[in-house]
């Protein structure tokens, strides 16, 4: 039995999806190297032409600007972190009793209508089932 936590449905989707989930995939990568590019091209063309102006390109100011970038991010990360979240939680199973207690019925009214294939429920004005007729 597989334990993983990354469920991998994906031989259950149809070809045309698939194909979908794919292309959108390397299209957001694509974009996503297109936005570094700038970076990448000016980091290239300084470190050929001035090698050692490189090494200059990160002042003090600069310095300072990127720690506080990264500390805000970690205490942002930290912050996120603390929000509650919604756990999975395994249902209580529940009784016969249990249901006929909610919908103030006779567990046997509930047992004819699951033991027939079609059952009508009535409704009152409230939306509570109020009577299972058993065809």
């Amino acid at each position: 039995m597989n334990h993983a936590l990354i469920i991998d449905a994906r031989q259950q989707l149809h070809w045309h999806q698939r194909l979908f989930s794919d292309t959108s995939t390397a299209m957001m990568w694509g974009v996503w190297l297109l936005l570094w590019r700038p970076v990448l091209v000016f980091t290239w063309v300084v470190s050929i032409h001035h090698p050692a102006s490189l090494l200059h390109l990160v002042s003090m100011a600069s310095f300072e600007d990127a720690m506080t970038a990264l500390f805000s991010a970690v205490a942002a990360l930290l912050l996120w972190s603390t929000l509650p979240s919604d756990k999975v939680q395994n249902p209580a199973n529940r009784t016969l009793d249990d249901y006929a207690r909610h919908f103030k019925m006779q567990p046997i009214q509930i047992e004819a209508g699951r033991a027939q294939n079609i059952c009508v429920v009535h409704h009152d004005d409230h939306g509570n089932i109020v009577r299972i007729e058993s065809a």
